[in-house]
């Protein structure tokens, strides 16, 4: 599992609208990178989920790294003030999906 999400990189996004401008193409980018299996949901304003079930931890790293880096490019041409950010967690015998998604929702916050 991947959680995305975007942020401020400065007060300038929150005031000018720039949160609610970015959510469609944050979403249109991830399911052009997803495969047919993958589940995308939105979570929040410009937060994302997305389930990969045949992806394993470092593949799912390699998925966030590859969108980050897509949303990179147009978000720097339209000089837009925010950056977008992800976590991958796996779920394993000893690890539920929801533990999983707490741990990537963790992971986002302490940054």
């Amino acid at each position: 599992m991947v959680v995305f999400e975007a942020r401020p990189l400065t007060d300038v996004a929150q005031t000018d609208g720039w949160m609610d401008r970015v959510a469609a193409p944050i979403a249109h980018t991830i399911r052009r990178d997803a495969r047919a299996t993958d589940i995308i949901t939105r979570a929040a304003e410009v937060r994302f989920q997305v389930l990969l079930p045949e992806t394993n931890e470092a593949e799912a790293v390699r998925f966030a790294d590859r969108v980050i880096a897509d949303c990179g490019v147009w978000l720097g041409a339209m000089r837009a003030p925010v950056g977008v950010r992800a976590a991958a967690a796996a779920t394993h015998a000893d690890l539920t999906l929801a533990d999983a998604l707490f741990r990537a929702l963790e992971s986002l916050s302490r940054d």
